[in-house]
């Protein structure tokens, strides 16, 4: 795929990173607060190989991209993340997130390889184009991930990476905690299968659906076209479960400020309510298309305090109420 889309939430990893390691840097923090401005939603590969490379030449140390991955948790993945965190095992979180993980990535290709007592997970075979920045962090991101899950340091059987080492590979094995393989033909990891029936503490079956819900009206409004107004619907979206209708956190998810969020707005000739109640609409029709949802559990992925509120809101959108809608 020529042109490679990473979330900008997976961009956070590296403040985190800084502020671990109490590393002051204000350029590099704001040249990422730059990047979210400008790609709020996801930004090009390119970018996360050169704010690695920032911090590299400012802060190198071997195997860097294992030492900034290990600090990942699910907000770094997004929706996907937190569905991930509502799953009932470890097993599921993968089943349940693997058809999404274009949202996280957009070359993201993963294959699940079962053998007799164990799992593999190889992605971007023969790819030519994958930097070992997204490499090297992109795998530790996963391992320390998947452990925060179940709750226990269980390392994986074995790694691969499609490059050579840039330090001894013992210094990739101490901190990853398990063989780590170079030079081949794409990325892996290898687990146990028991390790997939570990059981995630944070389970609700009930948000599972919900985010699931949601991470799938996403990859539906994912689209070539990054524009403005693009953007600020997936940010609004993003917004719903948690801030509904909140016009100051959707411009700071976009990296601007109120004022020039509503300028921005009035360019294109709309007004902020307008858009997130056509927002809404476009979402509330697609949850109403699928009739395991209750109109209880769409009026709260939709934001809406009670299913009364929904209501009215969608007859006033439609002329009908969402029942009769779903019905017809």
């Amino acid at each position: 795929m020529e042109n490679r889309f990473v979330s900008t939430s997976f961009f956070d990893i590296f403040v985190a990173y800084l502020e671990s390691n109490s590393y002051v840097a204000p350029d590099i923090l704001e040249e990422l607060g730059r990047i979210k401005k400008q790609f709020p939603h996801r930004a090009p590969e390119a970018l996360f190989s050169e704010v690695f490379a920032m911090i590299e030449a400012r802060y190198p140390k071997p195997a860097l991209g294992f030492r900034v991955g290990i600090g990942a948790a699910a907000k770094h993945y997004g929706v996907v993340g937190y569905m991930a965190t509502t799953c009932a095992t470890l097993q599921q979180a993968l089943m349940r997130c693997l058809p999404y993980q274009g949202l996280f990535e957009n070359s993201l290709d993963a294959q699940l390889v079962e053998q007799d007592t164990s799992v593999t997970l190889k992605w971007w075979r023969n790819n030519p184009a994958i930097k070992r920045a997204e490499c090297e962090t992109g795998i530790a991101a996963f391992v320390n991930f998947y452990q925060l899950l179940i709750g226990s340091h269980i390392p994986p059987l074995g790694i691969e990476l499609p490059f050579a080492p840039e330090a001894e590979p013992e210094i990739y094995e101490a901190i990853i905690g398990c063989p780590v393989s170079f030079n081949a033909d794409c990325v892996s990891i290898t687990l146990p299968k028991t390790l997939l029936l570990k059981d995630i503490s944070t389970c609700d079956p009930y948000l599972a659906s919900l985010y699931e819900r949601q991470a799938q009206a996403l990859l539906n409004e994912e689209g070539p076209d990054d524009t403005f107004i693009q953007k600020t619907r997936q940010a609004i979206q993003t917004q719903l479960f948690d801030n509904p209708g909140s016009a100051e956190l959707v411009a700071k998810q976009m990296g601007l400020s109120l004022r020039t969020f509503y300028r921005q707005l009035a360019k294109h000739g709309l007004r902020y309510r307008t858009l997130l109640a056509d927002t809404r609409l476009s979402l509330a029709k697609t949850y109403l298309a699928d009739h395991s949802l209750s109109l209880a559990e769409i009026s709260l992925m939709l934001g809406y305090s009670d299913q009364s509120a929904f209501t009215r809101a969608f007859v006033s959108w439609t002329g009908v109420a969402p029942s009769r809608y779903r019905e017809t």
